[in-house]
């Protein structure tokens, strides 16, 4: 009679055991799957609030709420960065546009600068694709993370291009010393990278 119990015992509690184990399986979807257009065309600006505004228009199955937009010269990232409950940790999707400006390709938009103790100017270009760029209403580029250098441009007169200009600040020896990454934003985008090598 005693044995009988125990077992009674042993199959309730593996029976219990087994009603309270939790699968680990990540159930939720990637991004991609909610996807209906990830080409978004021509847009007038780089700013976050304009290209979300044409995702959400082209892809209404999204569910944003969680999600996060970066913004890179001909192309931007959705990620759930920050706790989507419906899309998997760590999903993105990949979107298509274009703008005003431009550097690069949909591969990458990052350049080198090679500089060493006499050769102290980079030049980069950035194709300006619509004529009607206008910085005072479009948004000037600018320089961050760029404490060794100076950043100095100016626009073709045909509009065609904007010629960036980085020279190392004077008596910088410090720069030499160093591995220095820049970039040039417009607006919300990362317009160029910019990796500075030194000899």
């Amino acid at each position: 009679m005693k044995k009988t119990i125990l077992s009674l015992a042993s199959v309730l509690a593996v029976a219990t055991t087994s009603s309270m184990v939790v699968s680990c399986d990540d159930e939720r979807i990637n991004i991609s799957e909610d996807i209906e257009e990830n080409h978004l065309g021509f847009l007038p600006n780089s700013k976050n609030e304009i290209v979300f505004s044409a995702l959400k228009k082209a892809n209404p199955n999204i569910d944003y709420k969680g999600l996060v937009l970066i913004l890179y010269s001909s192309y931007a990232i959705l990620s759930n960065s920050t706790g989507s409950l419906k899309y998997k940790r760590d999903s993105s999707a990949k979107f298509y546009y274009n703008s005003k400006l431009s550097f690069g390709s949909v591969y990458g938009n990052s350049t080198n600068c090679n500089f060493n103790k006499y050769q102290k100017k980079c030049n980069i270009s950035i194709n300006i694709l619509d004529k009607t760029y206008d910085e005072k209403i479009d948004g000037k580029i600018k320089s961050r993370n760029n404490i060794y250098t100076t950043m100095e441009y100016w626009i073709d007169e045909n509009k065609n291009f904007i010629m960036v200009t980085f020279e190392i600040k004077e008596n910088n020896e410090e720069f030499f010393c160093n591995v220095i990454n820049a970039s040039i934003e417009w607006n919300d985008t990362y317009l160029v990278g910019v990796n500075m090598t030194n000899q």
